[in-house]
């Protein structure tokens, strides 16, 4: 089950996928949403996965960034939340790199549209458990940012395989940080369906 949730995620573009990535790898995304207030908001996010060679592909070189802009009714083009256009920059060392078990430290910093540098720190952990026809995935991230402060998110997965194509999915958040408002939580629900190679239906 562990092996049909990882080709389901790395299908949809799940960003844990991203992150344990060994290779290096590019990948330029750009997206049209459209909204009931007839407003267009159009992304285009970069992320560079660069491992460094001779390191064993343990260290690799982040840099993500996010690229928005939203078209109102009125034809008027605005740049959205600075934030949106924010570049981070980071180091990335992974201790434990296994099929069941993941553990990786970041450094870096957020470059921002006022040219301010704001230095950031995270630990990543994953445990998967495999219990066929069951699936159990547990990621916990302590981070560290200067405008933010410490903050801690957890996400417990549990999958259902339902045959070779069709995967079930139950998925509980919970974020905390300095700045956010006590504990927030979140269950989302989804099924998955490998209609080809190169198609796959998903239900939230």
């Amino acid at each position: 089950v562990l092996k049909t949730s990882e080709r389901f995620d790395a299908f949809f573009g799940d960003k844990r996928v991203k992150e344990e990535q060994d290779a290096t790898q590019i990948i330029v995304a750009p997206t049209l949403t459209f909204s009931e207030e007839k407003v267009i908001e159009a992304t285009c996010p970069l992320t560079v996965n660069l491992a460094l060679p001779y390191l064993k592909n343990r260290w690799h070189l982040m840099v993500e960034t996010l690229l928005q802009e939203e078209k109102t009714k009125d034809d008027e083009s605005k740049a959205v939340d600075d934030e949106e256009n924010d570049v981070t920059v980071s180091l990335r060392y992974k201790v434990v790199k296994q099929t069941q078990r993941w553990l990786s430290f970041d450094a870096g910093v957020k470059v921002q549209t006022e040219k301010i540098l704001s230095p950031f720190g995270r630990v990543r952990f994953r445990r998967m458990l495999d219990f066929d026809p069951w699936g159990i995935r547990f990621t916990q991230l302590l981070f560290w940012l200067e405008d933010e402060g410490w903050g801690e998110s957890s996400q417990f997965d549990i999958d259902r395989k339902l045959g070779q194509d069709l995967l079930f999915r139950v998925s509980n958040q919970a974020l905390w940080s300095e700045s956010s408002q006590g504990v927030e939580f979140a269950q989302t629900y989804s099924l998955r369906w490998q209609l080809s190679k190169r198609r796959a239906l998903e239900l939230d």
